[in-house]
């Protein structure tokens, strides 16, 4: 009896030690919902303050729909003080298989795509931070000025 209680206990710890391993403390998450989204249309979000103790990690969200023809994404991401801009990356990520499945999670039309931005950052102020964001796909012969398909773009810093 008491061999099943101690196996019991060590499986009670280890699934509380895995929960607590695989779960992240979101500091920020928000979303802005697109119906197109113009080369020049800018997406900004606002942060609170950031402890400047703690290392974090930044994703970009992007949830599609079927409207949505390209394989891949690029956009232009700025982390912005008051003050000045920080960072100013140009970033690529695919969004389909070789085959043209769509990447991400969701089953139904809808497709959301978690996507590192930066790993195991230190903000070296407090903040509050701007962040901008800006689709820089371009279609044949630069035509597309509207780039259909992407329904929302988030930010989340855990």
């Amino acid at each position: 009896m008491k061999k099943k209680i101690r196996i019991y206990n060590l499986f009670i710890v280890l699934v509380i030690a895995l929960i607590s391993r695989c779960s992240s403390e979101v500091t920020f998450k928000k979303f802005t919902h697109l119906n197109n989204w113009g080369i020049n249309k800018k997406i900004f979000f606002n942060t609170p303050k950031i402890d400047t103790t703690k290392n974090y990690n930044l994703y970009l969200y992007l949830r599609n729909n079927r409207e949505y023809v390209y394989s891949n994404i690029f956009l232009i991401v700025k982390l912005k003080s008051i003050k000045k801009t920080i960072i100013v990356d140009t970033l690529e990520y695919q969004m389909t298989d070789a085959n043209g499945k769509y990447l991400g999670k969701g089953f139904s039309h809808i497709k959301e795509h978690k996507l590192w931005w930066k790993e195991n950052y230190n903000f070296t102020s407090s903040g509050p931070f701007q962040i901008e964001i800006n689709q820089a796909v371009r279609g044949k012969n630069r035509k597309d000025s509207i780039l259909k398909g992407i329904v929302d773009v988030g930010i989340s810093i855990e």
